[in-house]
């Protein structure tokens, strides 16, 4: 987790001054770091991930903080949404990464 976070402040920073605060997680997983930075550095998160299980234990986990925020923003009467990382399953193998890479 420490790793996640310090990994998170630094992509955050990148993200916001030299990506218009959108990044792209290949590989995601289930997601931790790409909700650092959609929930907690405001960064627009694209998760590309190729395992049905780690996608859907991202959006688990995403619901589950979702949940949470929602009612603690209740409690102090405030209005608040968080932008939930956007979870895309896509199949990829490494020669398409590299050819993709290659081309950009």
């Amino acid at each position: 987790q420490h790793e996640v976070a310090r990994l998170a402040l630094v992509a955050g920073q990148v993200a916001q001054s030299a990506c218009d605060g959108v990044m792209i997680d290949v590989g995601s997983g289930q997601g931790h770091l790409s909700r650092l930075l959609a929930y907690g550095h405001h960064v627009r998160v694209v998760c590309l991930e190729a395992q049905d299980q780690f996608i859907s234990g991202a959006m688990k986990f995403d619901n589950q903080l979702e949940m949470a925020v929602e009612k603690f923003y209740r409690k102090q009467c405030v209005s608040q949404h968080f932008r939930q990382p956007l979870m895309l399953h896509v199949f990829y193998n490494p020669t398409w990464i590299l050819t993709l890479l290659h081309r950009w």
